[in-house]
């Protein structure tokens, strides 16, 4: 096995972001080396690209937006929301805050600086919130926010946040390995290497690319199917092979 190879059967423990708590998670869910991880596939996507202005907002869903900041109201009563008044040209919504630092908002949302926030769309007493946003950055870092998010089943103590960022350093250092299929095979069907198909679905460039009717799904269900039969044929094969033993019958039984 070359060095390749290897990395697909390293423990996931050596992936930046995993220590010994999130490995323990994983190990839960039989995932155990990279191979294990990079066959957890996603499910869905979560579409960070809509960009409304205030005035567009639909409840339910989620949205990036590029909003002002107004005022701050944060409670005396420790177990109430913290709340930043924030607006644009159309109109307000307020962003809210569970569990979080009074400096730690501030910090992040300064008053009457312009900032992008991303979360799902929520509204109470007919005023639309966020709550708990997923990312909230300057306009200079609008970069940092994964605009197309895969969604993978649940892990309990992981965020999804989380699984994300594990994989965007996995995927990054994923080898290319020799191709096991012939080039005109791939072609007839229109699929990519074995790599570019994992890439597609873990670091989708468009929500296409996630679901389960597009060729990278369709290329990886291929390798199962087929490698399940080369092993149902090396064990037939392996049967064959063992000679057996004569039955010796007793006529007197």
């Amino acid at each position: 096995m070359n060095q390749n190879q290897n990395f697909f059967f390293n423990s996931i423990i050596k992936n930046k972001g995993i220590g010994p708590k999130i490995n323990k998670y994983f190990n839960e869910k039989k995932i155990e080396n990279n191979l294990d991880l990079l066959f957890n596939l996603p499910y869905g996507v979560i579409d960070r690209s809509n960009c409304p202005k205030l005035n567009q907002l639909e409840v339910g869903t989620v949205a990036t937006l590029v909003v002002k900041v107004k005022k701050y109201n944060f409670p005396r009563i420790r177990k109430l929301p913290s709340t930043v008044f924030c607006y644009d040209q159309t109109g307000e919504i307020n962003v809210i805050f569970f569990n979080s630092r009074e400096t730690y908002i501030k910090e992040i949302l300064p008053l009457e600086s312009e900032v992008a926030i991303s979360g799902k769309i929520g509204v109470y007493k007919n005023k639309f919130q966020i709550t708990n946003p997923d990312y909230v950055v300057s306009l200079d870092n609008l970069s940092k926010i994964n605009k197309i998010m895969p969604t993978y089943s649940a892990i309990k103590g992981i965020s999804n946040k989380t699984i994300n960022k594990i994989y965007e350093g996995l995927i990054d250092k994923m080898p290319e390995i020799v191709e096991w299929h012939r080039t005109d095979f791939l072609s007839l069907n229109n699929f990519k290497s074995f790599r570019e198909a994992l890439v597609d679905l873990h670091k989708p460039k468009n929500t296409q690319d996630i679901y389960k009717n597009s060729t990278s799904y369709e290329r990886l269900s291929m390798d199962e199917i087929f490698s399940n039969l080369l092993i149902f044929y090396e064990i037939k094969k392996n049967n064959l092979k063992k000679k057996k033993k004569k039955k010796i019958l007793n006529k007197y039984s």
